[in-house]
């Protein structure tokens, strides 16, 4: 079982679907055990060599190099290697932190929305809270819940989503919340290229609502630990 702040390896098969940018030298262990121990997936931040280079994105992990939380993201417990090391505790929350920062979390637990400023954006874009088919390269499509800001997603060619299922199921109940006609799987975290989401035929509902944003922030929040 993978455990938080565990430093593993990657073993990813080709075409299995994840978007770990090449050169990433580790990945860290962010969810939290008690879904890590009920589930078959953790979230994981990519480790990749030499000091952080972007202060939003990145967080400097010392002789070990930087982690991109921009890069968060789930992964299958068969995509990792054994675990080699574990990351301190101070380095841990940092990047837990980092990550429910990038998503702006705080916001939306708020129920606040950040506006983009004007940027050139690739078409067509994702909005934070809006709801797509998503080709995740299984045998049906899946609605995938937009949870990346738009100030991020207007310049990012991929953006942060979690599924939303019709299935209410007794093992992950302490992670789902109702919403969007269905229910949100908090500690799913996709990390979604923008052209694989469906932006013209959308599911209905074609949004979640600010309060339904505002519980599944908490819920992100609580898998984070952050």
């Amino acid at each position: 079982m993978p455990r938080r702040g565990g430093l593993h390896p990657l073993a990813l098969r080709r075409g299995d679907g994840t978007r770990v940018r090449t050169g990433a030298t580790h990945v860290v262990v962010v969810s939290e055990d008690a879904w890590n121990r009920a589930m078959s997936t953790a979230i994981c931040v990519p480790v990749y060599p030499g000091p952080p280079a972007v202060a939003l994105f990145h967080v400097g992990l010392g002789d070990l190099g930087h982690a991109d939380v921009s890069r968060a993201l789930s992964l299958p417990r068969d995509a990792l290697g054994d675990e080699l090391d574990e990351l301190g505790r101070g380095s841990l929350d940092d990047v837990a932190r980092a990550v429910a920062a990038y998503l702006d979390l705080d916001a939306l637990a708020q129920r606040r929305t950040r506006r983009p400023v004007p940027t050139p954006s690739v078409q067509p874009t994702a909005r934070q809270k809006s709801i797509h088919w998503a080709d995740l390269g299984l045998e049906e499509r899946k609605r995938a819940l937009v949870l990346s800001p738009d100030e991020r997603n207007a310049v990012a060619p991929y953006v942060s989503a979690l599924y939303v299922t019709s299935r209410d199921k007794r093992n992950r109940r302490a992670w789902q919340v109702p919403a969007a006609g269905g229910w949100v799987i908090t500690g799913d975290l996709l990390l979604q290229p923008q052209r694989a989401l469906e932006h013209r035929r959308r599911p209905t509902p074609a949004r979640a609502t600010a309060d339904e944003m505002a519980e599944v922030a908490v819920g992100v929040r609580g898998v984070l630990r952050a």
